[in-house]
């Protein structure tokens, strides 16, 4: 095989797995969301945007969560506001990889990695070493990337909205942020305790 033809293969393997992971009918496609709230009406105000691992807050994957978030927060009537600047709300963010059980659908298995990231504290650990696809009986896990934001009120640090979203981490790469960020805060406040499919 010539140098070419290797780089090439290198080039289109990822791509071809994008496709089966978005193409399996068994596996997860789309943006699943689900939000818990108590269904009540919930007052828009001033909120800022911190990660649940304080330590984590100059990383520049939290700054391009956060800034996805806040744009989506920003359309559905809060107002985020900076670090130093008092807020009404706190939105607390956790992101990271976890993994998921599907069912296996045929008889081939394709597999691919990428970085991988974590929840920090009290928000779980993700690994995100790859993803696996095969096909034949039985099931599969699959690495998905997944965002959640807490809304707490400042005063009390009660949790009054509160949203998880997961992708197959195959389609995380560019523009993942801003694809879960927006799933995420879509049709807010949400039903609660349901989980929504979103295939764009």
């Amino acid at each position: 095989m010539t140098m070419i033809n290797r780089h090439l293969l290198r080039a289109l393997l990822p791509i071809a797995a994008l496709g089966l992971v978005a193409g399996c009918a068994s596996g997860p496609s789309g943006i699943n969301v689900t939000r818990f709230h108590l269904g009540g009406p919930i007052a828009k105000g001033t909120i800022k945007i911190e990660p649940v691992d304080l330590a984590r807050r100059g990383d520049l994957e939290f700054q391009g969560y956060a800034t996805a978030v806040a744009g989506e927060l920003r359309t559905v009537g809060f107002a985020p506001v900076g670090d130093l600047m008092p807020a009404e709300y706190i939105g607390v963010l956790s992101y990271g990889q976890t993994s998921q059980a599907v069912a296996k659908s045929s008889g081939m298995s394709v597999g691919f990695g990428f970085g991988g990231g974590s929840y920090g504290r009290n928000g779980g650990v993700g690994v995100g070493t790859g993803v696996s696809v095969p096909v034949g009986g039985g099931t599969n896990v699959v690495t998905v990337s997944e965002l959640r934001l807490q809304i707490r009120r400042s005063s009390d640090s009660t949790t009054i909205w509160e949203a998880r979203a997961n992708a197959p981490a195959a389609a995380g790469a560019p523009g993942a942020q801003a694809a879960l960020a927006h799933a995420l805060l879509r049709d807010f406040p949400g039903e609660p305790g349901k989980t929504v499919n979103y295939k764009n």
